[in-house]
């Protein structure tokens, strides 16, 4: 699932929302303002997030406005991830 955020919302903030819940599972790359992209594992749930900022390529591809905030969430561990208990 993939969620896009205004460019216009800040990525601290996107960011911020996500650590509330997730904090703990956050790679420690995260806090590294260098660093473009944001990723977190939360295992016990079977899923990652990834974080990041749509760019000029991004743009060209359609995918989304550069500036754009972009959060996909990827369920791992088979076909068993994406069921509802």
């Amino acid at each position: 699932m993939m969620v896009l955020y205004d460019k216009t919302v800040p990525l601290a903030d996107v960011k911020a929302a996500i650590d509330e819940r997730y904090g703990k599972w956050a790679l420690p790359s995260n806090d590294d303002a260098a660093v473009s992209l944001r990723l977190w594992r939360v295992e016990p749930e079977k899923f990652a997030i990834q974080l990041s900022v749509a760019d000029k390529k991004d743009e060209k591809r359609n995918i989304a406005e550069a500036g754009t905030k972009r959060a996909i969430y990827i369920a791992f561990g088979g076909a068993s991830a994406c069921s509802i208990p």
